[in-house]
């Protein structure tokens, strides 16, 4: 069942929340809705949302759990994508995010352990604390040239990623946020990347190539802990050297 949530008859003001009362939805039920906003709903048999183009807000928790969730697309007005709105969503394979999205907050699709696809707009900026920590299916990331924050532990845990691309506007890599990303293979940093906090790619034993850019400043020397296929190409500042010099170091500490 496919269900598209419109508003078609209804104006918002900026301090308007609209509810949905309904606690399920039966399996005839082909309803368009012309209120939209959500504050806590429990469907049970919902498989694809489509958000229509007046939806502004969704509330934190709002669709947590909803276990038969297969996809979401977003419409052109929602800017932001709350703390746990879409945790647990454990069918959840595919998210598109509209154009206009410019921050995922802390958690929201935390343990969406079927997520394959994450297609992120042209203007999201900030990726939350564990925004997609543990969906174990998630194979492929790219952040886009708008991102400029990607916080601790985004993507701890997605252990069927296997390659990530980072644009040229993020300056660190936070605490944690590959960690644990068993099948990662090969990550290219942008251009902007100065440094890499400790324990970014804890652990990533399947880990080959990291190919950064010329303004790495430091890399903690926890960074890379466990990484043990590791190789990494990089055209570092002289600024850098001393940096390096003590990574190189430490990863030699833990092949022998």
């Amino acid at each position: 069942m496919s269900i598209r949530f419109i508003m078609s008859n209804y104006q918002l003001t900026s301090s308007d929340k609209i509810h949905i009362e309904c606690s399920k939805i039966g399996p005839n039920d082909d309803t368009i809705y012309d209120l939209v906003f959500f504050k806590s709903i429990s469907y049970e048999s919902i498989k694809s949302i489509t958000f229509g183009p007046n939806v502004k807000i969704i509330d934190p928790c709002a669709l947590k759990g909803c276990e038969s969730l297969e996809s979401v697309t977003f419409g052109l007005n929602i800017q932001t994508i709350h703390p746990f709105t879409f945790s647990m969503c454990t069918s959840l394979k595919s998210v598109t995010f509209g154009p206009n999205i410019q921050e995922i907050y802390h958690d929201a699709f935390n343990g969406c352990t079927s997520l394959e696809s994450v297609i992120f707009g042209p203007n999201v900026k900030t990726i939350g604390d564990s925004a997609f920590e543990g969906c174990t299916s998630l194979k492929s990331v790219t952040i886009g040239d708008s991102v400029e924050a990607i916080h601790p532990y985004a993507f701890w845990k997605c252990s069927s990623l296997e390659s990530v691309t980072i644009g040229n506007s993020l300056k660190t890599i936070n605490e944690g946020v590959f960690g644990l990303c068993t099948s990662l293979e090969n990550v290219t940093i942008g251009d902007a990347v100065e440094t890499i906090g400790s324990e970014a790619f804890v652990y990533c034993t399947s880990l080959k190539s990291v190919v950064t850019g010329p303004n790495i400043e430091t890399i903690d020397e926890n960074a890379f802990v466990g990484c043990t296929s590791l190789n990494i190409t990089s055209t570092f500042s002289i600024e850098c050297l001393n940096t390096l010099f003590l990574f190189i170091q430490q990863i030699f500490k833990q092949i022998n």
